[in-house]
């Protein structure tokens, strides 16, 4: 998750040069070079913010506001294993069924 976050903050770097220089420099060739090449960077921006919304979503719905945030380890275990299978991830023990 940290290295999704740190990604999708990276983006600025990327974009603000480009709109700096349509901006103050009235370069619009290099806006519209970075807009031209940007699709893959926002799709892959869109799919990490995506993934980090999803986690947070999964956490607030498995600790609601309010509710301790403590679990024991079979109950943590549980969290793993639904994490896991809504995100598609197959472990060990799927894998031996």
């Amino acid at each position: 998750m940290k290295n999704n976050t740190d990604e999708v903050n990276r983006v600025p770097d990327t974009y603000n040069p480009a709109y700096n220089s349509l901006i103050e420099q009235q370069g619009s060739k290099t806006f519209r070079d970075f807009l031209l090449s940007a699709t893959p960077l926002f799709l892959e921006t869109d799919e990490k913010m995506g993934a980090v919304s999803y986690i947070t979503s999964f956490e607030h719905y498995r600790f609601p506001a309010g509710a301790p945030k403590a679990v024991d380890v079979d109950e943590l275990m549980t969290i793993f294993r639904a994490f896991s299978n809504s995100v598609g991830v197959r472990t060990g023990r799927d894998l031996m069924n």
